[in-house]
């Protein structure tokens, strides 16, 4: 990280407590994060969307923190659906790059997501919820569902 961007940070840290401009942040990334969830149920085999990270800690800092998400869909042999999610959360990054990079996001086939899990240490600490917690955001709970006594304490909660 360069000084500029250390020096950016300190200056924005300083003025976040000031309400009117946490508010706006505020309803700016809720408002980012209900674009995506509308844009992406809109793909018929998207199963769950789950925000991770700070979000899911509860430790969002407006203006700094980025937003994670998660999606899981069904991988019915069309081979399409991984694309058309890739390229909503590339569009969805040019209004709101707090997003981050698009192949950051995870982006999950349900059919092959536990033996996937299994076999990878990488998945296994992505998906410990000691490490990174998941909150489900849209659809039905996939990680609950899928394998719950592997994700320990894992606790979702519908708030977009």
């Amino acid at each position: 990280m360069s000084q500029l961007e250390n020096s950016f940070r300190r200056a924005l840290l300083r003025v976040l407590p000031f309400w009117p401009l946490h508010v706006l942040l505020k309803a700016y990334y809720h408002a980012a994060i209900r674009l995506a969830v509308f844009l992406l149920k809109r793909i018929p085999d998207i199963q769950a969307v789950y925000v991770t990270g700070s979000f899911a800690r509860d430790e969002v800092i407006y203006g700094l923190s980025d937003i994670d998400l998660t999606v899981f869909f069904n991988n019915r042999g069309t081979g399409g659906s991984y694309n058309r999610i890739y390229v909503v959360l590339r569009g969805i990054y040019l209004a709101f790059p707090m997003f981050g990079d698009v192949s950051e996001k995870g982006i999950f086939p349900v059919e092959s997501f536990l033996s996937d899990w299994r076999n990878s240490r990488s998945m296994q600490y992505l998906f410990d919820d000691n490490f990174h917690p998941h909150h489900l955001v849209w659809g039905r709970d996939v990680l609950k569902e899928l394998h719950p006594q592997m994700l320990g304490g894992y606790s979702p909660c519908s708030v977009y």
